[in-house]
């Protein structure tokens, strides 16, 4: 199952996101990085779910990703350090913090690694920190170098763990922030001068090189690059020019793709208009069997409360369709997996759902998304 942030990568890597079919779901998050970590720490914390499914996460929240990156720098270091004689620094784009502490670990193991200087872009929470500045994470901006717009680097306290003390780690790990214009200019000048298209996040680190040998740094260092630039045609060939995709990205952008949106337009509609809730005055509801219980003094479950009927779509819609199962040709009707309804009902413009389709995964889908739709996961910022 991937989770990523609706509009908040670019076509080409949503469109390899949801091309993979078979027993992979991509879900459309409406919210920003920090929303889909969130998510996926809670249902790794939520007793329940792991119950029923094997939950593990294929980001740097597992250290299991961390291991294969340490590799390649590793091999890096020792091969730079048997022909050069000296340590190697690197410079890493970074949001999240994930690829950068494999940097970390590898050098504190004691291979040969010079600095490891930190790229951000305008999400500056890492820079500012490692200014001296307390840590405060904060809300994402959006930028070029998409894949670091994180405002609550989730690594942070595996670095803080494994140097306690500030001024050691500040000595250990500098960051520097890039902004959106000097990220077009880093794209273009690198081109001209050097020949070599690089996408923005690489973008980022080419930057702090360049900064670094103004400032008199002579010390040797690899920029780490990233991903390929044809993945952000709109924003790198206006730049330099025409950039064609590999071949095998050129083969999963001719697959069909299918992203499905997260949260669907069934659940209530104080969460509907997530992450802000519409200004539309609240639609009145009729009674259902879960209220009379309530009022009777009942214990009612939150499932069992969404099994009774929730309103779709906007609260300007007040609409409200049963969840409870029917039998159609084999299928359950009405089920809030294959609820759709029509865009921009009721004049909200944010109301616009689409048909969730039970796909291949079906288990572990449907446990996943009917354990976030009920109470013990929060929606809200």
């Amino acid at each position: 199952m991937i989770l990523y942030p609706d509009g908040r990568v670019s076509p080409r890597q949503a469109h390899q996101l949801g091309c993979f079919g078979d027993n992979v779901l991509a879900l459309r998050v409406a919210g920003s990085f920090d929303d889909c970590q969130r998510l996926v720490k809670q249902a790794l914390a939520d007793a329940v779910l792991r119950e029923r499914c094997l939950l593990s996460s294929a980001n740097s929240i597992s250290l299991g990703r961390l291991l294969p990156q340490m590799a390649y720098y590793a091999a890096a270091a020792l091969e730079h350090g048997r022909s050069r004689a000296r340590p190697l620094g690197l410079i890493v784009p970074t949001g999240n913090l994930g690829n950068a502490l494999a940097a970390i670990l590898v050098r504190a193991i004691g291979l040969p690694l010079g600095p490891v200087v930190l790229a951000n872009n305008a999400n500056r929470v890492l820079a500012d920190f490692l200014a001296g500045a307390d840590y405060a994470p904060r809300t994402s901006v959006a930028t070029l170098a998409n894949a670091m717009d994180v405002g609550a680097p989730s690594n942070v306290e595996r670095l803080v763990w494994l140097y306690p003390n500030p001024m050691r780690l500040r000595e250990a790990v500098t960051a520097q922030s890039v902004e959106d214009a000097e990220i077009r200019a880093t794209i273009a000048a690198t081109a001209a001068r050097r020949g070599i298209v690089v996408c923005p996040h690489t973008a980022c680190a080419v930057a702090v090189l360049e900064r670094l040998r103004a400032a008199g740094d002579r010390g040797d260092y690899a920029v780490v690059a990233t991903a390929h630039p044809a993945k952000f045609e709109r924003i790198v060939e206006p730049l330099v020019g025409r950039v064609e995709p590999p071949p095998a990205l050129a083969e999963l952008l001719a697959r069909p793709a299918r992203r499905t949106r997260w949260p669907p337009r069934t659940r209530p509609c104080a969460s509907v208009c997530w992450p802000e809730p519409c200004s539309a005055p609240a639609a009145r509801r009729a009674p259902s069997r879960s209220d009379a219980m309530r009022r009777a003094g009942h214990a009612v479950s939150e499932t069992a409360a969404s099994r009774s009927g929730v309103a779709i779509g906007c609260r300007r819609t007040a609409r409200r369709r049963s969840m409870t199962p029917k039998k159609k040709k084999g299928r359950m009707a009405n089920h809030p997996a294959q609820i759709s309804t029509k865009a921009g009902e009721g004049g909200c413009p944010r109301a616009v759902p689409r048909k969730v389709e039970r796909t291949a995964p079906a288990y572990l889908a449907t446990a996943f998304l009917t354990r976030l739709t009920s109470s013990s996961l929060d929606f809200s910022n």
